[in-house]
């Protein structure tokens, strides 16, 4: 086990900070200016809400915009989770892990943010079923390369209801049977998405442990920190690979 020194914010400058979120900022205003000049879309419609755009309600397109909310958590989870990992090699196999299922995760919110299979990508001349199956291949091929460490180190029933929970939704979207309702298709995607994000917080609850050490000069003094979020209550190191199943495999919740 490697613990893992608490941060000390002020003891290196904020300047590689600031430039990196003024850089990012300058980025997302950039792409909305190219949008605006090179595809002659209006700025309005870059940056204003899109109930405001269209005069409806506001609750319109209240699941999709939760699901939204539920990708963008489970892609922060295992980000933060890659780089608490990535700070010993002993996990490197569970860093690699979490950073591939962030990567997974956030293609498939924006596919899910911007309509790519159903309306972005076929406007180019690809077609929609070409999309998913794409989704399907790289979804298989990633549980594949990670296999042995979904089945030792993570609770994967949850994952299995995921993936379950997915397959009915894109299977209702591509049959699209008129004897069953246009909302099964979003609450098959919804409680996937669900279950996706139970998941991750579930593993990434068993796996890390939020413990700040606070090192003295010829001595090492470990104070252990209950956090009251829901992520992990427990202790900020990582276990290593050679510690025991994570409490996600070892307990029942």
């Amino acid at each position: 086990m490697q613990s893992l020194a608490a941060p000390s914010s002020r003891s290196k400058s904020p300047l590689p900070a600031i430039g990196l979120t003024l850089a990012a900022s300058a980025a997302l205003l950039g792409l909305v200016v190219a949008l605006h000049l090179g595809g002659g879309i209006p700025i309005a419609d870059l940056i204003r809400d899109p109930a405001a755009i269209t005069q409806t309600p506001p609750y319109t397109g209240l699941l999709s915009q939760v699901g939204l909310f539920l990708w963008a958590a489970t892609a922060a989870i295992c980000l933060f989770c890659a780089g608490v990992a990535s700070r010993d090699p002993a996990d490197a196999a569970m860093a690699s892990f979490f950073r591939a299922s962030a990567a997974l995760t956030l293609m498939l919110g924006l596919d899910d943010a911007f309509l790519l299979h159903e309306d972005l990508l076929p406007r180019i001349g690809i077609p929609e079923k070409g999309v998913l199956l794409a989704y399907a291949v790289l979804t298989a091929l990633y549980l594949l390369g990670f296999l042995r460490t979904i089945l030792a180190r993570t609770g994967y029933e949850l994952l299995a209801m995921a993936l379950f929970f997915f397959a009915a939704s894109v299977v209702l979207d591509v049959l699209n049977p008129p004897s069953i309702p246009y909302l099964a298709e979003d609450a098959a995607k919804i409680a996937g998405i669900v279950s996706w994000l139970a998941y991750f917080s579930r593993t990434a609850a068993g796996t890390l442990r939020m413990d700040i050490t606070a090192p003295q000069p010829g001595q090492a003094r470990h104070s252990t920190a209950r956090t009251t979020g829901g992520l992990a209550g427990g202790t900020v190191a990582f276990k290593s690979g050679k510690a025991p199943l994570p409490s996600s495999r070892r307990e029942g919740d």
